[in-house]
């Protein structure tokens, strides 16, 4: 019984010993990584698509245009989509979407305050 009692305790700190060099071992491993690690910020670039429309109360239709980062988009609001997935295919990743609800007509009085004039959709990646 003695002798099955001091097996057990050998066995244990034997154990014991194995788990303080494993520890040790991965500590070492991630003061390794923490040290590899790049130590200044990410950067990120960003892209903005912005999708338009208004009423004319002149023509008494609906204009709608897209663009991507200032630059007008050959595609209409179905196209969007498709973009929104390619940008995605790209390394974009959506950040935020923002609706503007308010726009001035060309005599300078806001038309159709509440009605979203604006949509803009903003992504980022990291810079490369």
């Amino acid at each position: 019984m003695k002798t099955d009692t001091y097996t057990k305790t050998v066995l244990s700190l034997i154990f014991l010993a194995l788990l303080m060099i494993a520890g040790a071992k991965s500590r070492e491993e991630m003061q390794a990584v923490h040290a590899a690690a790049p130590t200044r910020p990410q950067a990120w670039e960003y892209k903005f698509l912005l999708f338009s429309h208004w009423y004319s109360s002149f023509t008494g239709s609906y204009t709608e245009q897209i663009s991507e980062d200032g630059k007008k988009l050959n595609i209409n609001g179905q196209g969007i989509n498709q973009k929104i997935y390619d940008l995605g295919s790209q390394g974009w990743e959506l950040v935020t979407v923002e609706a503007e609800s308010e726009y001035k007509d060309s005599s300078g009085f806001y038309a159709r305050a509440g009605a979203t004039t604006d949509i803009t959709w903003t992504f980022k990646r990291p810079k490369q």
